[in-house]
């Protein structure tokens, strides 16, 4: 459409007044004086296109003549609707005007332009609820949801989330426009999961006050569904649909997410996908298989793995790490002759050392193999991992298959001590050489008794050598267990504790202390004041303690704690992690209304786990509470 010249033609203006009139696009220009600085989106243009297409400029673009030497040179710098501009430009670009398509503007000269740039941008846009309502009215007229959408120049999606946030139980979206109950876009958008209003007042209804955020109520919504990007949904991938499982959309969750409905009908899909992984497994040989949705660490912590051993070397393997020995030997001897000018020879021998040390760990790597009498009594794990795929856990031990080959080879132990001296050669026989043995340490002990010094020299010398210098018991004739209890396996959370910091604060403190070759304590000790060796007893005695158990009953390590004075209190808080993410909802109910009282249980019954979990980690905060098997004054 060409724009005659009287269209464009102004009467004069006084100081201060505004003209209307049609200037060609291709006369306008953008002005350096416009107010905004960051530009609109290409998005943001090609919408407004859309709608100037469908409904035509609506807003007139404020403009100003451009002026060079106070003559005007015919061009209008646009003070007010670069983003008009912009949209009218690109409608060129699409074909639907020509580039001099005459734009309504308003001429003013008599104010300043970076006053009227900064009205024009603000202003009271169009509150949401109202725009997805015109949406729904639009839709209801007739129109379908794709000529809305290209009527606005956006996506169908866009449209899609609109009508249904349009179909909200009105007095939700009247709240929203008004502002009560802090009542948030992203609440409405919860409530959107379900068409029905009568579950979204009763979903709403169901939260406290300060517990309707909107997380919350898309839980309370869903309770009975399952997320398909739930690990267990996707496990079972397409069958579900497959199997003609219904499906809900979440227009407002990510794109790939839905809900599943039949969660019977996922179970079963899940159940049989893991049964057929189990029965596949059992052809590995295992002497048990089990099969379950949902394995955590802590679950694992009730086996043991099988141990590794060394199989005895091939005439292969044997005559090469002879070989190898046999160089190695002749290259340390030839280091040792060597001199100041042998540098090289040196460093090539070095590298000869570290070649043959390579190869021997390689054999010694390929003679490890599983100890095949845990072997027969291990058995594998069938599971799904986080990311919803097939996770097998193998060579797990029982607690009692552990326990019992244990105790076997106890028993076995000393038939291979009489097999082991048989091989020696002896002046008497074994039996009387443990009859005189007997007497001796009898009279020992019988000395010791009445040398408490000596005695404590001796304790902490055995236990010194297991803790710092990690011997094995042949360096001392006490006959006490130095098993050092290794508690990690018990929580992710035990080495960030404050307890495991102190520990390894004082062992590091105490070791700085010691000589540092094992073969020198024995003196040493016998050289410290009493002060230094109950120092050092206390760490290694402490560190001995083990106290794990699986029942709540009575245990040797409460009497210990009450004359140790130890206050739990100090050292553990009942959070998500270390406590109520392990516990049935029930349970945490009447912690909390045993901490901070019944009135504070009042949201917990309405929430999923895991929210309820996070409430009562604040609920109990700071209240000293502790579970029974934890307190001391018992």
């Amino acid at each position: 459409m060409a724009v005659r010249k009287e269209d464009i033609e102004l009467a004069p203006q006084a100081e201060g007044e505004r003209t209307f009139a049609f200037v060609p696009l291709n006369r306008l220009k953008k002005s350096l004086k416009n107010i905004r600085k960051v530009p609109h989106s290409a998005a943001y243009i090609h919408s407004l296109a859309a709608t100037i297409h469908a409904h035509g400029q609506t807003h007139n673009s404020v403009v100003e003549p451009e002026m060079e030497d106070d003559v005007p040179t015919g061009y209008y710098l646009v003070t007010d609707g670069e983003g008009r501009r912009l949209a009218q430009l690109h409608r060129v670009t699409l074909g639907q005007i020509a580039e001099d398509h005459p734009i309504p503007c308003l001429i003013d000269t008599g104010h300043a332009a970076e006053a009227l740039s900064t009205a024009g941008n603000i202003y009271n846009p169009l509150h949401a609820a109202d725009q997805f309502e015109a949406f729904k009215t639009m839709v209801d007229g007739g129109k379908s949801i794709q000529e809305v959408a290209d009527e606005f120049g956006v996506e169908v999606p866009v449209v899609e989330r609109r009508l249904k946030l349009a179909n909200i139980a009105p007095e939700f979206i009247e709240m929203y426009r008004q502002g009560a109950d802090g009542v948030a876009l992203e609440h409405l958008m919860a409530l959107a999961v379900t068409d029905d209003h009568e579950r979204q007042r009763k979903a709403w209804e169901s939260l406290p006050k300060n517990y309707r955020h909107p997380s919350t109520l898309r839980e309370a919504l869903t309770r009975d569904e399952v997320s398909t990007a739930s690990p267990v949904a996707r496990f079972v991938g397409d069958a579900y649909r497959k199997a003609n499982g219904p499906v809900r959309k979440d227009l407002f969750s990510r794109e790939d997410e839905g809900f599943i409905v039949d969660i019977e009908l996922l179970n079963r899909l899940v159940d049989e996908k893991l049964a057929k992984a189990a029965a596949k497994l059992k052809k590995e040989r295992f002497a048990w298989v089990e099969a379950t949705p949902r394995l955590l660490q802590s679950d694992l912590s009730g086996y043991s793995r099988v141990e590794t051993i060394l199989r005895e070397p091939t005439d292969e393997e044997a005559a090469r790490l002879k070989a190898l020995d046999d160089e190695a030997r002749a290259l340390q001897a030839e280091a040792e002759g060597l001199t100041e000018g042998d540098e090289e020879r040196a460093e090539a021998i070095d590298e000869r050392l570290g070649a043959i040390q390579e190869e021997e760990q390689a054999i010694t790597e390929a003679r490890r193999m599983a100890d095949p009498e845990q072997q027969a009594v291990a058995g594998a794990i069938v599971t799904i991992d986080t990311n919803g795929k097939l996770k097998i856990e193998r060579g797990l031990i029982k607690a009692e298959d552990k326990k019992r080959l244990t105790a076997k080879r106890k028993a076995e132990e000393p038939a291979e001590e009489d097999a082991s001296a048989a091989k020696t050669e002896r002046t008497h026989s074994a039996a009387l050489v443990r009859r005189l043995t007997a007497h001796q340490t009898l009279a020992l002990q019988a000395t010791l008794a009445e040398r408490p010094d000596v005695a404590l020299v001796a304790v902490a010398h055995r236990l010194l050598s297991k803790t710092f210098f990690h011997l094995h018991g042949a360096e001392s004739a006490l006959q006490i267990d130095v098993s050092h209890a290794d508690l990690n396996g018990y929580g992710e959370d035990l080495r960030a504790t404050k307890a495991h910091k102190a520990l390894e604060e004082r062992k590091g403190t105490l070791a700085a202390k010691l000589p540092e070759d094992g073969a020198l304590l024995l003196q040493w000790l016998t050289e410290q004041s009493q002060e230094t060796l109950l120092e050092l007893l206390a760490f290694c005695v402490a560190t001995t303690l083990f106290g794990v158990r699986g029942d709540e009953s009575a245990s040797p390590i409460d009497a210990l704690g009450r004359a140790a004075g130890l206050d739990m209190r100090e050292w553990w808080q009942p959070t998500v992690a270390t406590y109520f993410g392990s516990v049935p909802k029930a349970r945490m109910i009447k912690v909390v209304s045993e901490a901070a009282g019944p009135e504070a249980t009042a949201p917990l019954p309405l929430l999923k786990k895991n929210d309820a979990a996070e409430v009562a980690e604040q609920r109990v905060a700071g209240k000293g509470w502790l579970p029974d098997v934890l307190r001391m004054e018992k």
